[in-house]
């Protein structure tokens, strides 16, 4: 599990921006825990605490998509989530093309995720740890069947043109 480091810098301002949005998604127990963490240990203790699935596969996705009760109750949790109120200068980028949104996500429940979060049950279960899942099972927002946009399943040619931006992106610093 990875969290994002280099965020920008962390102030009173974010802090009450924060509380005001995560109030819909943390109890306030939760709430002054997120406090105790950020300030004890940044914004990366934060994303170890309550990130979920911020993971990075190693192999390829899956021929065809897994969509059992893991994938359809991240779908619904997904649907009722809120972008978090900071972004970040890129995208991540999964090893078989699919790509994430510059920003991650408040989960009802008290988790943050990321937009990648359905299509890494979907297609790389396999990388998925045991203790992901079992958080995943426990989300209250019942089930979906996700859409094929939600799943973020890349073509071999985005793929393919991804690749090329990024070393023409390279030249620019030679």
């Amino acid at each position: 599990m990875y969290g994002y480091g280099g965020m920008g810098h962390y102030d009173i301002h974010t802090e009450v921006i924060m509380r005001e949005q995560w109030l819909r998604f943390f109890s306030k127990e939760q709430m002054i825990r997120v406090q105790e963490v950020i300030r004890a240990n940044g914004m990366d203790g934060l994303y170890s605490e309550f990130g979920l699935l911020f993971i990075e596969p190693s192999a390829e996705a899956s021929a065809e998509p897994i969509v059992d009760e893991a994938t359809r109750k991240m779908t619904a949790a997904f649907r009722r989530s809120e972008s978090t109120p900071w972004g970040f200068g890129g995208v991540h980028s999964c090893i078989c093309g699919a790509a994430s949104e510059a920003h991650d996500y408040f989960l009802p429940g008290g988790w943050i995720t990321n937009s990648l979060c359905i299509h890494y049950l979907a297609y790389h279960r396999d990388a998925v740890p045991e203790t992901e899942l079992q958080k995943v099972m426990h989300l209250g927002s019942g089930m979906r069947f996700p859409r094929p946009r939600e799943l973020k399943r890349a073509s071999p040619q985005e793929f393919k043109n991804r690749a090329i931006d990024a070393i023409r992106s390279l030249e620019h610093f030679g």
